[in-house]
């Protein structure tokens, strides 16, 4: 890996009904954010085919993001939301 770089892995969830699937393929390359005290990642994924989608809760899928800036002291953010927010939080 070049220098000056990094390497992170995320659990990433989709806020829409899946009847249960992670995203897998469906899911974009992150869009990522450098600010000096924050590195922000929204995810977006295709949407899944016409029809019903049941909510038995939707299971995360492990993404492995390279980042072109070290993360260091930088807190991580989810930008999914405004204000972007703690990507560990739960929604209620």
């Amino acid at each position: 890996m070049p220098a000056g770089r990094g390497r992170l892995t995320v659990l990433v969830t989709e806020h829409s009904c899946t009847g249960g699937e992670a995203p897998g393929d469906r899911l974009g390359e992150p869009q990522i954010q450098y600010d000096a005290d924050a590195v922000g990642l929204l995810f977006t994924a295709d949407p899944l085919p016409e029809g019903f989608h049941t909510c038995p809760g939707n299971p995360p899928q492990e993404v492995t993001v390279e980042l072109s800036e070290p993360l260091g002291d930088r807190r991580i953010e989810d930008l999914s939301s405004y204000p972007p927010r703690d990507p560990t939080a739960i929604d209620p």
